[in-house]
């Protein structure tokens, strides 16, 4: 994957990890469904399961692993799933 296309897929997955981690929580208790919201991002390990099941390889073919994540958000210019989180959440306001 050349230079260019492989941003792109960097952004592609950066939308994915964003959809996700601002999913609400859903429990089950005594019988009902409640939605929380997010207090924190998913684990890193999460996310690499989510976009393997997803079917999402790094851009040169590997399964993505918590630091490899981590460096492709890097790269990106934000700190993390943490930063990716609080980003989102100053522009929801």
């Amino acid at each position: 994957m050349d230079h260019i296309s492989g941003r792109a897929h960097n952004k592609n997955v950066i939308a994915i990890v964003k959809e996700e981690i601002h999913k609400p929580r859903i429990i089950y208790f005594e019988g009902s469904r409640h939605k929380l919201p997010r207090f924190h991002p998913p684990s890193y390990m999460h996310m690499c399961w989510l976009l393997k099941n997803l079917g999402i390889k790094t851009s040169r073919g590997n399964d993505w692993t918590p630091k490899r994540l981590f460096r492709m958000l890097q790269r990106n210019g934000y700190s993390g799933l943490w930063g990716v989180f609080h980003s989102q959440q100053d522009y929801s306001h």
